[in-house]
């Protein structure tokens, strides 16, 4: 059975991912990546295209937020999210997270 979160500590860790996207100065780009699906310096999360990218995106803002958390418990935690967010949820996140590239960012 797939791991899921209670829906008041889902919206909680959605909420201060928000917040992160919304206040922090990060931005977002897409480069492929050996056997990472992602990797953050805290201040570019680099996403792997051919991976999924919101579940991927979600883990490394996880990192940055919760820089005390163990790579196990963000996965844990990342799985829980995914488990529980509704399309609408996960569409809206994505919207943010393409507000967080560069400007100058050229898709290829």
């Amino acid at each position: 059975m797939a791991y899921r979160l209670s829906d008041k500590k889902c919206k909680k860790l959605m909420r201060r991912l928000y917040f992160l996207l919304k206040t922090k100065k990060i931005h977002v780009c897409f480069k492929r990546i050996g056997q990472n699906n992602g990797e953050t310096d805290y201040k570019i999360i680099y996403l792997d295209p051919r991976e999924d990218i919101l579940a991927t995106a979600i883990h490394e803002l996880l990192h940055i937020e919760l820089r005390q958390n163990t790579e196990k418990e963000i996965k844990k935690l990342e799985e829980g999210i995914m488990n529980t967010i509704s399309h609408w949820q996960a569409r809206h996140f994505l919207q943010k997270l393409i507000k967080r590239m560069p400007k100058n960012y050229k898709l290829m």
